[in-house]
């Protein structure tokens, strides 16, 4: 069935107006408008929505271009502030350089300076001790000469010849000759200490503190009073009183020995020993090694003896020999640290 809507439409000047329209038209067109509002609507809808959206997106932007902005002021404003910054530091560091610079020039005019003035005392000082040097070295040589003289006059006066050794042996061996420099001097200091490693072996000086009671030579013997021949020299002492060791040297009998008594004999490695008898006890035995001023012994009264003393002999190649020119020269032990005394 074909059902249709009658539609008038009046007015209030004119005639009315009417149409047919068909039921399914007009459900069509309800339909259509319908569909249409609710496009409308949602597309409304969703517009609103876009537009609160860039709405919203807008005022972020802006924010977030506000942001942005201060931020890079802030940025310029602290580039500025570094940049001054360093500025000031790259001033420091040049003016800490030129005072450095100013510093370490002043410090190398100081040290030239000083060195200047340490080279020059040290060539004052060179000067003076190569003087000083030289006034002893002349010194020297002339006590040395002074004193090799004395020895020799000494020796002279003993009537001990000494000669100079070599200083080494001289066999294969050569060579040009140069000459060596102050050869006088090194040989003036051999020559020295070669008298004096002489008179070190020479039996100098006296045995014992006591006065002679009888000389070498020809005497009267004290027991039986007829001529006889004294081999030494007898020195009064007191029992206990120290003999002394009148040269180095090494000891080869301590002992009994016949009419001598308790005796000691030393030789001196030179052909001479010493011989000291009548002792009343022994400080030294057979191999013992002895310096000059050494106590070896003590004055007693052993032996064919008339009381408490000394028999001191002096012998030369096993030949006594008279021990009074020996002491004559008991001052020169002084000379060279012996503590024997007069």
């Amino acid at each position: 069935m074909n059902e249709q809507f009658h539609v008038i439409i009046a007015g209030d000047q004119h005639n009315p107006f009417s149409f047919r329209v068909a039921k399914k038209n007009v459900i069509a067109f309800g339909v259509i408008s319908i569909t249409l509002i609710c496009a409308l609507f949602t597309t409304g809808f969703y517009t609103a929505g876009l537009y609160s959206y860039n709405k919203i997106l807008a005022v972020k932007m802006s924010s977030a271009k506000k942001k942005m902005a201060d931020a890079e002021n802030q940025k310029k404003k602290l580039e500025d502030q570094l940049a001054g910054v360093i500025l000031e530091k790259v001033k420091a560091l040049q003016e800490m350089e030129t005072k450095n610079n100013l510093l370490i020039t002043q410090i190398e005019l100081e040290s030239n300076r000083k060195i200047a003035e340490l080279e020059r005392i040290n060539l004052t000082q060179q000067m003076t001790f190569k003087e000083e040097r030289d006034l002893l070295l002349s010194t020297a040589v002339s006590e040395l000469n002074a004193r090799s003289e004395f020895i020799e006059n000494i020796f002279s006066n003993i009537g001990i010849k000494v000669t100079a050794k070599s200083k080494s042996n001289q066999k294969n061996s050569g060579g040009p000759f140069i000459a060596a420099e102050k050869a006088d001097y090194d040989n003036l200091l051999y020559k020295a200490d070669h008298y004096l490693k002489t008179i070190q072996a020479l039996p100098l000086g006296k045995p014992v503190r006591g006065s002679v009671s009888s000389w070498y030579g020809k005497r009267k013997d004290p027991l039986n009073e007829k001529n006889a021949f004294h081999s030494g020299i007898d020195f009064r002492g007191k029992r206990g009183d120290p003999i002394l060791a009148t040269a180095d040297g090494r000891v080869t009998f301590a002992g009994k020995n016949g009419s001598f008594g308790k005796f000691i004999k030393i030789d001196h490695g030179n052909g001479y020993t010493t011989s000291f008898a009548h002792l009343d006890n022994y400080h030294v035995k057979k191999g013992d090694h002895v310096t000059r001023g050494q106590t070896i012994g003590l004055v007693g009264n052993s032996g064919r003896s008339t009381g408490s003393h000394l028999h001191y002999e002096i012998a030369y190649k096993n030949k006594t020999v008279n021990p009074s020119k020996f002491m004559k020269v008991a001052n020169l032990t002084c000379q060279f640290n012996a503590p024997l005394e007069n």
